[in-house]
């Protein structure tokens, strides 16, 4: 393992102008995008990312949320796809189908971290998973549906992983039998990360402190933040699946827009 360089970007220092100034000018041509979220006590994160991409300029975007959800809140994206849902309300076996046959109809699934942690959910995310043809964003927890997930095809289908520090280091404890220790030295954590990348084909976001780092293979770079920008890993989510689907042709260079757009843009 050797020291790498990062790219440094900053407010006034964007590393990829031309990416955040020409976004598509229709939305419609802006891409597909299928959230997964929410069980029956929390569901906030889902919509958030639901709002952001809108924002963004996103428009075709579809949400599928528990129906537990669908007579109990009022204030729900009209656009919502309720499921079934185990008697602790988060989703059931049931619902795999259709999430699947929705998910082939999206450029990018995101699985938002409040999808409860149901036993039966957890197998059933398990199972999405391994059937999915399409690109997929995991969140947090949501990482942990790749426990014990074969690592050939965790490489095969590519991921992109956006998540605390806390949780790329059970990640790679239990799949790679790498050590991450969140107490380290800045660049020691880079390196692991980086190597794992490249070798697992992992596209990887983490903050730590005040810099978001951006992972694709060998390339990497770090946005030094001026902000707190709050719930960031949705935020970050909703701009990273933006700018991937509309920049399919360099991952590195769209996460890393990505993240300006979000951290430093009202």
């Amino acid at each position: 393992m050797s020291d790498l360089i990062y790219q440094k970007q900053t407010v006034n220092e964007p590393l990829y102008k031309e990416l955040i100034w020409s976004k598509p000018e229709n939305k419609f041509f802006a891409g597909k995008y299928l959230i997964i979220g929410g069980d029956g006590f929390e569901f906030f994160k889902s919509v958030l990312i639901y709002n952001n991409l809108l924002k963004i300029g996103a428009a075709h975007i579809q949400i599928i949320l528990p129906t537990s959800l669908r007579k109990t809140i009022d204030f729900l994206p009209p656009e919502a796809i309720y499921l079934p849902v185990t008697p602790s309300g988060s989703f059931a076996m049931d619902a795999l189908s259709e999430m699947l046959d929705l998910s082939i109809t999206a450029d990018i699934t995101i699985i938002s971290e409040d999808v409860g942690r149901n036993s039966e959910t957890q197998l059933m995310f398990e199972n999405l998973l391994s059937k999915m043809t399409k690109k997929v964003c995991l969140i947090n927890q949501t990482v942990e549906f790749l426990f014990d997930y074969p690592i050939d095809n965790i490489s095969m289908f590519n991921p992109l992983i956006i998540a605390d520090l806390k949780y790329i280091q059970k990640l790679f404890l239990k799949n790679f039998k790498e050590v991450i220790k969140l107490s380290s030295d800045f660049m020691l954590n880079i390196n692991i990360i980086s190597d794992i990348s490249n070798k697992y084909n992992l596209e990887i976001i983490t903050k730590q402190e005040d810099k978001i780092i951006v992972f694709v293979g060998k390339s990497v770079s770090v946005t030094f933040l001026n902000k707190d920008l709050k719930n960031w890993a949705e935020v970050i989510a909703s701009s990273a699946s933006f700018y991937l689907t509309n920049n399919p042709g360099n991952r590195y260079r769209a996460l890393t827009s990505s993240i300006y757009e979000v951290a430093f843009n009202d």
